[in-house]
């Protein structure tokens, strides 16, 4: 049987912390651009913006109001995007 070194298991938490830091960045920072790309796209407040966006990055999908061409698109990506995103720390939690 081959013991476990400390230093390797010292590695591996912190690449497993440094890979857990980077996903929540990741959902923040796809947050804060839907957000902004919803207020610019549909004229919604913060609070509206902020709501439509993590409803869509959830799969909720809520809609306050009718989209736009443009909000369309934006929430095309946003799923596309948000499903990796989201799923990629949780895969992380999981394991």
């Amino acid at each position: 049987m081959v013991a476990k070194s400390p230093v390797i298991a010292s590695v591996r938490s912190m690449d497993c912390l440094r890979h857990t830091a980077l996903g929540l960045a990741a959902i923040l920072t796809l947050t804060a651009a839907g957000t902004v790309g919803v207020m610019r796209l549909q004229g919604y407040g913060l609070r509206e913006a902020l709501f439509a966006t993590v409803t869509t990055l959830s799969t909720v999908g809520l809609q306050i109001r009718p989209l736009s061409a443009g909000g369309q698109l934006l929430t095309i990506v946003l799923v596309v995007l948000g499903l990796g995103v989201v799923l990629y720390p949780v895969a992380l939690a999981t394991q």
